[in-house]
């Protein structure tokens, strides 16, 4: 390898590291759906598999990992589903459909048996909460309480869930506990005196709410948040139990922490994701169609709706599946900046570096865009002999004529 071209990787190789200390480090990952393949008749079957093609397909959290699935209670919410032969290389409209429902959870603290109920709305004993996947994330369809359904097209983002009483979290007295989004829950004070701990709740440094727990044998641990969202009332936000108390370090530990985003996401009828619209918006389900013909071109990333695509093969085959790119822990990096290209000879060296802007496109140049003829080893301008035998002598490794 000639020194022009050590040095141009090694600067690239510089801007690339370069630009690592100016954004923050990606992983990008995919979770992908079992493959399928269409006949000629445009039938789809799993990739494959010799059993009979059938109309069209589904995927769900038994095929498609992506999607929301609860394994102790087998619960699942979404669908997507292929729903006519493929006409050619094209799903026509309206056969592709998203479909997603929400389903009953019933609070860690009540399924263990830590509390009959995390409290009361009204006459209501609050037991339950209902799950839903949305475009392959976690969601909670709000709702009141464990009879009052839920609102399948009124969504909260689910920021925190502590799934058993193994799950702690220890706060010092005056420690702020960052939940996300925003939130933040604080232990204000400990009293010894009275056994009870005052805890407060805010959201970008606004309180919201403040609660004395009583921390006695008899007393009530429980701390429930409610709010009115999107038209329904009394929607638990935040819920925890008091565990323990430590008063010699000042030491408070929290168990069955529940939390959900107070920005709701409503999806209505006519909205349009990507490639789909919602057809139906209601109070036990969402459903989206393409509202258009999609194409499955070869080699390419179809957009189904936001993160979700079908990714199709480079074959004459129809073959593809469909699959969800995540971001993991971070912000999409800077830029490397960009070496200057400008290059009027063509000798490979950018003009900025360039100590002889007009060499001929038949000669080789140094790192300095410094040029002679190709061959013309020793540099006096011919082709003669001598450079023959110093190529060979070079082949041997017998001189370095880098």
């Amino acid at each position: 390898m000639n020194k022009r071209m050590i040095i141009l990787i090694a600067l690239a190789l510089l801007a690339t590291v370069g630009a690592g200390s100016a954004g923050t480090a990606v992983d990008e990952v995919e979770i992908r759906g079992t493959v399928v393949e269409a006949n000629s008749a445009g039938n789809l079957k799993m990739a494959g598999s010799t059993d009979a093609h059938t109309p069209g397909y589904v995927w769900d959290p038994y095929n498609y990992a992506a999607f929301w699935y609860e394994l102790d209670d087998d619960l699942s919410s979404e669908m997507l589903s292929i729903d006519a032969p493929l006409n050619g290389r094209t799903i026509t409209a309206d056969n592709l459909t998203y479909a997603t429902t929400p389903q009953a959870q019933t609070y860690a603290a009540v399924k263990d048996g830590e509390v009959t109920e995390i409290g009361e709305v009204g006459s209501t004993d609050v037991t339950q909460y209902y799950m839903e996947g949305w475009m392959a994330e976690k969601y909670v369809a709000i709702g009141t309480g464990g009879s009052t359904a839920a609102n399948a097209n009124k969504l909260a983002k689910l920021l925190v869930e502590f799934e058993t009483s193994s799950d702690k979290k220890t706060l010092k007295t005056g420690e702020a506990w960052d939940l996300g989004r925003g939130f933040t829950l604080n232990v204000m004070q400990i009293d010894l005196e009275n056994d009870t701990v005052d805890l407060s709740l805010a959201k970008g440094g606004e309180v919201l709410n403040e609660t004395t727990i009583n921390t006695s044998t008899d007393g009530d641990r429980r701390y429930m948040y409610t709010e009115d969202l999107s038209v329904v009332n009394d929607v638990v936000v935040f819920f925890c139990y008091v565990d323990a108390v430590f008063s010699e370090s000042n030491l408070t530990q929290l168990t069955y922490v529940y939390l959900i985003d107070n920005d709701i996401l409503n999806v209505s009828a006519g909205a349009n994701y990507g490639n789909m619209e919602v057809k139906t918006a209601s109070a036990t389900q969402v459903i989206l169609k393409n509202d258009g013909a999609i194409d499955l071109s070869q080699n390419a990333d179809v957009e189904i709706m936001e993160d979700m695509y079908f990714r199709v093969a480079d074959n004459y085959m129809v073959r593809f599946y469909p699959l969800v790119k995540r971001t993991i822990n971070g912000t999409v990096p800077t830029p490397p900046e960009t070496i200057p290209a400008a290059d009027v000879d063509g000798d490979g060296v950018p003009d900025v570096w360039d100590a002889d802007n007009s060499t001929p496109i038949d000669y080789w140049t140094d790192s300095d865009g410094i040029g002679r003829k190709w061959g013309d080893m020793n540099g006096d301008g011919k082709l003669t002999s001598v450079d023959a035998l110093m190529i060979l002598q070079a082949a041997a490794e017998k001189i370095d004529i880098g």
